[in-house]
């Protein structure tokens, strides 16, 4: 982390991922969920991690960033990916009870990003599972709604009620592009994904591509496919 005062990088993680091997991108750290002044760090390998902003280094490992204890009551591992929507932790591709679940969903309390307990009163926490063979690849919100793409389909998520209570809000899922025979169309690589706020873009096995809530089918984008090799 960059201590701008003074102009150094602080390590707050360290001796993660194992032996280094080139080329496995899965020990890559991704784009962490941060709600509040909480971020949530995942890789893919080890179990996900907190860094509280400003947060001291300290213990025998010198590290700033912590366990999450609540993920040892849902036998969660490892996580692929995770996004911050409506305040809510989701993670998806995860590793539970020693078997790795690429289409599952998992999320967390809100505005508790280490709440995953889901016996505590009053939680939102859940889960759910996109069909099987599918990987999460990632997740974007594109108004108003969170859109999960994996690797054979695009799934939106939306809400109804206010999160007053567990029972007033619910999760709704709906799958609004499918290929699941071959997956064309689908994203191939996970950190293409992006959004203009109108459209999302990601690179699929053959081209750009462009989806949105008013689209039936992904379609290749010219102004892009113009512009690259």
């Amino acid at each position: 982390v960059l201590e701008e005062a003074i102009g150094n990088w602080r390590i707050i993680a360290d001796a993660y991922g194992g032996t280094p091997v080139t080329g496995l991108p899965e020990r890559r750290w991704r784009r962490p969920a941060q709600v509040g002044n909480v971020s949530i760090l995942t890789n893919g390998f080890d179990p996900p991690v907190f860094y509280e902003f400003d947060g001291i280094t300290a213990g025998c490992g010198m590290q700033a960033v912590q366990a999450i204890p609540d993920l040892a009551l849902i036998n969660l591992t490892t996580a692929n990916v995770a996004y911050t929507w409506r305040r809510i932790v989701f993670f998806g591709d995860v590793t539970m009870d020693g078997v790795r679940h690429q289409e599952r969903i998992i999320w967390s309390d809100r505005d508790a990003p280490t709440s995953w307990d889901p016996d505590s009163e009053g939680t939102v926490h859940g889960s759910q599972d996109c069909n099987f063979g599918e990987r999460i690849m990632g997740f974007v919100e594109l108004h108003n709604n969170l859109l999960v793409v994996t690797t054979r389909a695009i799934w939106q998520i939306t809400v109804s009620g206010d999160f007053s209570t567990p029972e007033a809000s619910v999760f709704t899922f709906q799958r609004l592009y499918a290929e699941d025979a071959t997956g064309e169309a689908c994203i191939a690589y996970p950190n293409t994904l992006c959004t203009d706020g109108t459209s999302i873009f990601y690179l699929g096995r053959d081209d750009f591509y462009e989806f949105n809530l008013y689209m039936s089918v992904p379609r290749k984008t010219k102004w892009i496919h113009d512009a690259t090799s």
